[in-house]
C-alpha cells in the first residue's frame, strides 16, 4: 500500500513528460515552460515540507496519507481543466504541497514496521512503486493523451488517486520505534527547529542526502524531458518514445532488486558500508553508460547503453533509503525525510528547469540542443558517487549509535 503511494505520486509527475508535446500544441508552451512545470512543483515542497515532516512526527501518518490523497486527487481534476499555462502551473503548485507529505509518512512507516536487516528490501518495494507508478503515468497518460486528450490523462490519474486513498484508509498505524530500542525519550509535541538541526549533524545522513538528491535531479530530467529528447534525438514518435521510456523502467526495477538484497546480503555477511560503496559505484557506472548512449547516433546501439545506465541509476536508491532509516532516531524520522526532501526538491526542480533553459539556448533548442544538454548533465551521477565516498567511514557509528546528538536534543527538550 506504501508502493502504490508513491506510485500515484509518480504518476502524476510522469504524466507531465508524457504529456508534453501535446501540452507544448496545445498550450503552446516551450521546453523553458515544461521546466518551469517541475519547478513550480518542487518549490512548493520545498516551502511546506518541513512543518509537514513535523506533522509526520506528531500525527497518525496513515490518517495524513489518505487527506493528501484525497486532496491531490481533486486537484489534479482542477488540472485537467486548466485553460492555459498559468491555470496549469497553479495547480502545480497547489499539488507540489501535498506531495511533501508522502516520503516522510513512508519513510517514518517503514522504519517502524521493518527491522534494519531487512530495510534495503523492503525500500526495493518501495522504490519499485516509484518506477510503477512512473511508468503508469507514462503510458496511461501518454496513450490516452493520444486518443483524447491530455485533459483526459489528468482526469484519470485522479480517479486511481482515490481508490489508492481508499486503500490506505484500512492500514493500521504501527507505534513510533516498534523495530528499534523503544527506551529512548519521547519528543516533545511542539514545533522546534533544535531537531532538525540535531539530523545534520549526523555526518552519514547528510553526506547521503546530498549524493541522492544529486542522483534523483538526474532522474528529474529524464522523467520530464525523456520523451521529448528520445523523440527528437533519435526521430521517434511519441509512441516508440513511450515504449523506450518503459523498457528503461523495467530496467530500473531489476536495478531496485539488486540494490536493495546486495547490500542486505553484505550487510548481513558483515560488511555494513557495502551498502554505500555499492551506491557510489552504481553512479559512476551509470554516468559512463548513459554518456555513452547520449554520444551515439543511431537509436540500436545506444539502447543497451542506456538500459544498462538505467539499471545502474536505480541501485543505489534502496540501500541509501535504508542507511538514512538506519541512523536516525525513530522519534525523528518524518522531520530527517522532510529534510532529504528539501535538498531532493531543490534538485529535482532545478534539474528540469536548467536543463529546458540550456536546451532552448543551444542551437535552437532542436534535438542538437537536446544532445549536448544531456552530456552537460551526466557528469552529474558521477559527483553524486563521489560524494557517497565521505559516508563509509562515518556509518557504522552513526548507526550503531543512532546518533547520541540526537538523544541529546531530545533530553534538552524534555527539561
Amino acid at each position: 500500500m506504501l508502493a502504490a503511494v508513491l506510485s500515484a505520486d509518480h504518476a502524476d509527475r510522469a504524466a507531465i513528460g508524457a504529456v508534453a508535446p501535446s501540452l507544448k500544441h496545445t498550450l503552446h508552451i516551450s521546453n523553458a515552460q515544461l521546466g518551469e512545470l517541475a519547478a513550480a512543483f518542487g518549490l512548493a515542497t520545498l516551502l511546506t515540507t518541513l512543518p509537514l515532516g513535523w506533522l509526520v512526527d506528531r500525527f497518525a501518518r496513515t490518517r495524513l496519507l489518505v487527506i493528501s490523497l484525497v486532496a491531490w486527487s481533486g486537484l489534479l481534476l482542477l488540472a485537467a481543466f486548466s485553460w492555459s499555462f498559468n491555470a496549469l502551473l497553479a495547480a502545480h503548485v497547489a499539488l507540489g504541497i501535498l506531495a511533501a507529505v508522502a516520503l516522510p509518512a513512508i519513510s517514518s512507516l517503514t522504519g517502524d514496521l521493518f527491522p534494519p536487516a531487512e530495510r534495503g528490501r523492503r525500500f526495493t518495494i518501495l522504490n519499485a512503486g516509484e518506477v510503477v507508478g512512473a511508468g503508469l503515468g507514462f503510458v496511461i497518460a501518454g496513450w490516452i493523451a493520444a486518443e483524447y486528450s491530455w485533459r483526459w490523462a489528468f482526469a484519470a490519474l485522479s480517479v486511481l488517486g482515490l481508490i489508492v486513498a481508499a486503500c490506505v484508509r484500512k492500514l493500521p498505524e504501527p507505534k513510533r520505534g516498534a523495530m528499534d530500542d523503544d527506551s529512548r525519550p519521547p519528543m516533545p509535541r511542539s514545533f522546534s527547529w533544535r531537531p532538525y538541526a540535531a539530523t545534520l549533524r549526523v555526518r552519514t545522513n547528510v553526506v547521503v542526502i546530498v549524493s541522492s538528491s544529486l542522483g534523483l535531479a538526474f532522474f528529474g530530467i529524464l522523467r520530464v524531458f525523456g520523451v521529448v529528447y528520445f523523440a527528437a534525438r533519435f526521430g521517434l514518435d511519441p509512441t516508440k518514445s513511450l515504449a523506450l521510456i518503459v523498457a528503461v523502467g523495467l530496467a530500473s526495477l531489476a536495478g531496485f532488486v539488486v540494490g536493495g538484497r546486495g547490500g542486505d546480503a553484505l550487510s548481513a555477511a558483515g560488511h555494513p558500508s557495502s551498502r554505500i560503496v555499492i551506491a557510489a559505484s552504481a553512479y559512476v557506472f551509470a554516468a559512463v553508460m548513459i554518456g555513452i548512449g547520449a554520444s551515439m547516433r543511431s537509436l540500436g546501439p545506444a539502447v543497451p547503453f542506456f538500459l544498462v545506465g538505467a539499471f545502474a541509476l536505480a541501485v543505489p536508491n534502496p540501500p541509501l533509503d535504508a542507511v538514512r532509516v538506519n541512523v536516525i532516531e525513530p522519534d525523528l524520522r518524518g522531520r530527517a525525510e522532510s529534510l532529504r526532501v528539501v535538498v531532493r526538491t531543490i534538485g529535482d526542480a532545478l534539474g528540469p528547469l536548467i536543463f529546458g533553459i540550456a536546451a532552448d539556448r543551444i542551437a535552437g533548442g532542436g534535438h542538437k540542443g537536446l544532445q549536448v544538454t544531456m552530456l552537460m548533465f551526466v557528469p552529474l551521477l558521477a559527483l553524486a558517487g563521489g560524494v557517497l565516498l565521505f559516508a563509509v567511514s562515518s556509518y557504522r557509528e552513526d548507526a550503531a549509535s543512532v546518533s547520541p546528538d540526537l538523544l541529546e536534543v531530545v533530553a534538552s527538550e524534555e527539561d
